[in-house]
């Protein structure tokens, strides 16, 4: 029968022949919810109210100890210390070992919301340039369930920086399309024709963010003077 005392585990020292490095196992999983190993990450977190049901995919030819339990799975009423060690080593390779944190879904719930309030509170200013901080944060709303969505207090900050967003980007499409007209020439009618349309086409908000509507005056200007030009007789 084998013990549950982790020491059966080997550890080489620098003077010993190098054995190598157990394999990452496929899956952790607590509580039927397997959690995302990533190379070089040894701690992670878990939500467990009370009992614990946890489970390791790891090779046949694999010692597995789950906290002081040897074996592939373990079922705990309760931890006290809120944590699980998982221990996996392939014969006298190094072993790998993870460590998981358990909360509380209370718990999980209010770290997930400080973090969405957080990325909202980082947005601060918004310019042209904020759409990945904008994407960020309602990226991570999105993932909420509808619960914890109702703890957001700032929300109406994420809305306001999506409708500011959106409104600097319609206007910058407009002075884009204003800044191409180029020199004012009779030729000009058609590209100046379309950044009228566009600017048209914008809310009142929207238009007083355009930098360079002059610019589209001047060219109506220029080119209406232009077409009276061309019409005088030589």
């Amino acid at each position: 029968e084998k013990s549950t005392e982790v020491s059966a585990i080997y550890k080489t020292d620098a003077a010993a022949a190098p054995v190598g490095v157990t394999a990452a196992p496929a899956s952790i999983s607590i509580n039927g919810q397997k959690l995302a190993l990533k190379d070089g990450v040894d701690v992670y977190s878990a939500v467990a109210d009370t009992a614990v049901e946890v489970a390791v995919d790891a090779p046949e030819n694999t010692n597995v100890y789950i906290n002081d339990v040897y074996g592939k799975s373990a079922k705990f009423d309760s931890l006290n210390h809120r944590m699980v060690r998982v221990v996996v080593q392939e014969g006298e390779k190094e072993p790998v070992i993870y460590y998981v944190n358990l909360k509380t879904q209370a718990q999980a719930d209010e770290d997930a919301v400080a973090d969405v309030i957080a990325k909202i509170d980082a947005i601060g200013e918004v310019t042209k340039d904020s759409g990945s901080s904008i994407k960020a944060a309602r990226k991570a709303y999105d993932a909420l369930s509808d619960a914890q969505k109702e703890l957001v207090t700032n929300y109406q900050t994420l809305l306001d920086a999506e409708a500011k967003l959106a409104d600097l980007q319609a206007a910058d499409a407009v002075e884009k399309l204003i800044d191409a007209m180029g020199t004012v020439t009779l030729d000009s009618e058609e590209a100046i024709k379309a950044a009228r349309d566009a600017y048209d086409a914008l809310t009142d908000a929207q238009k007083e963010l355009v930098g360079n509507y002059q610019t589209l005056l001047d060219a109506e200007a220029k080119l209406a003077q232009l077409k009276k030009d061309a019409e005088k007789p030589s």
